[in-house]
């Protein structure tokens, strides 16, 4: 049987759930039925991947910043040589993609939404992926059904024309470990880019007021970007230097997130957010805001607390779980079994019935 040709295009190596996504993807498609070629974008100063595994070919191109016309001459060399029977793209991918899409006569072409619509691109980007869903064949892909409906939204698309495939998590890696607890303080981990998006000020903010009234809870920040230094420098002012530490972005996630009692996160919006299937797989309550495709995986009691955007109901879910044992240890169960729905090999297939198709 002669195989599939995919080629999976991300902008970048960066530790962000789209390139997770495309790369966990690109290693495992099924080897006898798919061929697989990884391109990147932007050269990667840093490998976070095994790029040999499952023999999946990687190439980089090398992009300037701002628009780079000799991206679109690279692709119609690569897709001239590779041939490919699928293109799917991520993030900022795809308007380069077209112009060597029709060169090539590329007949399958699809785009993951990695965010709710809105959120995902520009204005002036999301008139080209217009273009591109209703002109050229591009067919998005959802992550939740909570992302469907706002493609649907935004780009005029019959919900039942938009696959929906939820992100998955190598449980294998995200599960739960036993670790020997360095204090007695009810530990708060945040997973996320230090972006304005992600809403650190909120939760920085909604963590002080719970300190104030419970002396015995701590937060650990992993993550990296243009929000860092305002971000410090709000710890600095709130006087919160010995209770809240800043990590940077770490390659073993799951390390940090067993030595944690709660994940929490307070985004003003999200996909379909990669942190909070890994925080569940590894047993942890989850409290979030209620942004994009989180409403989708949590139950609110059940998998944690959903919460509002405001300072007081997210700093009293803190302090009712940071004092709850029986409640972390219910949820705690919950979230293992139901991460199982969130794995790799789950999206995986549906991917390869996608590309089947």
């Amino acid at each position: 049987m002669k195989k599939i040709k995919v080629i999976e295009i991300i902008p970048s190596l960066k530790l962000g759930g789209g390139e997770r996504v495309a790369t966990n993807i690109s290693y495992g498609l099924n080897e006898r039925k798919f061929d697989v070629v990884l391109i990147s974008l932007y050269k990667n100063e840093t490998k976070n991947f095994i790029y040999e595994k499952n023999n999946v070919k990687f190439i980089e191109l090398n992009k300037k910043r701002g628009f780079d016309f000799s991206i679109i001459l690279k692709l119609i060399k690569i897709f001239g040589e590779e041939k490919p029977d699928v293109i799917h793209t991520h993030l900022i991918v795809a308007p380069y993609t077209l112009i060597p899409s029709i060169f090539c006569k590329v007949k399958k072409k699809y785009h993951t939404v990695h965010s709710i619509a809105k959120g995902e691109l520009s204005k002036k980007k999301r008139k080209i992926m217009k273009i591109l869903y209703h002109l050229f064949g591009y067919v998005p892909v959802a992550i939740s059904p909570y992302v469907r409906k706002t493609i649907s939204e935004e780009y005029r698309i019959e919900e039942s024309k938009i696959p929906c495939i939820y992100n998955g998590v190598d449980t294998a890696i995200f599960k739960p470990e036993k670790h020997n607890k360095e204090s007695k303080e009810f530990k708060l981990i945040n997973v996320a880019r230090l972006s304005k998006v992600k809403n650190h000020k909120l939760l920085i903010e909604a963590f002080n007021k719970a300190l104030s009234l419970n002396q015995n809870i701590d937060l650990t920040i992993v993550g990296d970007g243009e929000e860092k230094k305002n971000i410090v420098d709000l710890i600095k002012e709130k006087g919160l230097e010995s209770k809240i530490h800043i990590l940077g972005a770490k390659n073993n996630i799951e390390y940090y997130l067993n030595k944690a009692d709660a994940f929490i996160l307070t985004s003003y919006y999200e996909g379909m957010p990669m942190s909070v299937i890994e925080a569940m797989s590894c047993g942890l309550f989850v409290i979030s805001t209620k942004a994009g495709g989180v409403v989708d995986i949590l139950k609110d009691g059940y998998n944690g607390f959903l919460v509002n955007n405001d300072i007081d109901d997210i700093s009293n879910k803190i302090l009712k779980v940071a004092t709850d044992n029986a409640l972390i240890q219910e949820v705690s169960k919950n979230n293992i079994e139901d991460s199982k729905e969130y794995s790799i090999t789950n999206m995986v297939v549906g991917y390869e019935k996608l590309f089947m198709d």
